[in-house]
């Protein structure tokens, strides 16, 4: 995950209340479930001895209508000032977040954002495209428009005299001009950071809108065979389909960057492994992209102290005494523009965490700690 979404957090001095949870509201007795998930929060946060002004921003954020269809999460920062971040994702919350804390506790968040692919769905025909555009975070979650083209409403003939032909030409060139609009539209998605353009629809509108596109938007494209504009078109089946894409995005992903870490490893350069390690390399301002083991991170404690010069912005002045892991690694890499990559424990042995580096301060060895 890009972590610049995250960085103003950390100019503002903390405590932190940060709350994750589903707001969902479907089905029977949703809404009253919603209430008490959100009572829940709200209480679990005055036992941690959260200020009233505090527990109330969050219950209103928590509060807010929700827009999409479940499972929706939605995680809220807030301090004395106010909301600091306020987000959803269509994921599933399987534990609630709740944390009064010197820094806020946002590795879930971390967790469910690193497994999103910002996507669009390109619906398309002959008379033009629906494109509904699902980004990583923030309300709203999901953006629709349409391009709507011109409507030429004649069979493309294959045979007949010269003024039959003329009408097949203009159909061809109607056609042309609508995918012209779609394409228009996909490039800029791509270039504003959709990773992922799923096409379907209209054999022939597909192919135009595919052969058009920039060879950016090409590399991100997929066309499935399920879906459409057309009535009766199943919407279940091409979105079994989409998840499938997703997923299967989010574990190449990571296995690019597992491979990477190991190839560094065993070159003795441009990586080390360790809380220590990997906190002495934020001081220097080393680290590209933080892997990170959530659950041994989350367990394991660190006094930012014994790392002088570690910028977790105005929170950590002073003696904060031990702090968990990934709090000090999100934020870390929050406040020095590094990613954020979520990890299975395997694939750093036995350590929770490892950072790839822009730059090895030895010219050579990275350390290879397990902190």
């Amino acid at each position: 995950m890009r972590t610049a979404s995250l960085a103003s957090i950390y100019d503002q001095p903390g405590p932190f209340a940060t709350v994750l949870v589903d707001v969902s509201e479907e089905g029977g007795g949703g809404e009253r479930q919603h209430e008490l998930r959100v009572k829940d929060a709200v209480t679990e946060l005055e036992h941690q001895d959260a200020p009233e002004q505090v527990r109330e921003l969050v219950r209103a954020e928590l509060d807010a209508d929700v827009h999409t269809a479940a499972p929706v999460a939605r995680v809220v920062v807030a301090n004395d000032s106010g909301v600091l971040l306020s987000g959803e994702l269509r994921e599933r919350v399987d534990r609630p977040v709740v944390q009064w804390g010197t820094l806020p506790a946002l590795t879930p968040w971390v967790r469910l954002q690193d497994a999103s692919v910002p996507f669009a769905l390109v619906l398309a025909d002959r008379e033009g495209a629906d494109i509904e555009v699902h980004r990583a975070s923030s309300a709203p979650e999901v953006e629709q428009g349409e391009t709507h083209g011109e409507t030429f409403h004649m069979t493309k003939v294959n045979t007949g005299d010269w003024s039959m032909k003329r009408y097949q030409r203009h159909a061809e060139e109607v056609w042309r001009r609508n995918a012209e609009e779609t394409v228009e539209a996909v490039d800029s998605l791509v270039r504003e950071g959709i990773e992922l353009v799923v096409l379907a629809g209209d054999e022939r509108a597909c192919s135009d809108i595919r052969d058009g596109v920039g060879e950016e938007a090409r590399v991100s494209l997929v066309r499935l065979d399920s879906g459409g504009r057309a009535a009766g078109s199943s919407r279940e089946q091409l979105d079994a389909q989409i998840r499938e894409l997703i997923v299967g995005r989010v574990v190449q992903r990571r296995l690019v960057e597992a491979r990477e870490l190991e190839q560094r490893v065993g070159q003795g350069s441009g990586a080390v492994s360790g809380a220590d390690a990997v906190l002495d390399a934020f001081v220097q301002g080393q680290v590209d992209r933080v892997l990170l083991d959530p659950g041994a991170a989350r367990t394991q404690r660190v006094r930012v102290s014994e790392h002088e010069g570690l910028d977790l912005g105005p929170a950590s002045g002073g003696d904060t005494g031990e702090l968990p892991l990934d709090d000090v690694v999100v934020a870390a890499a929050a406040r020095t523009g590094a990613d954020v990559v979520v990890v299975p424990d395997s694939v750093l042995d036995g350590a929770p965490v490892a950072a790839l580096l822009r730059w090895d301060a030895h010219g050579g060895g990275a350390g290879d700690e397990t902190g």
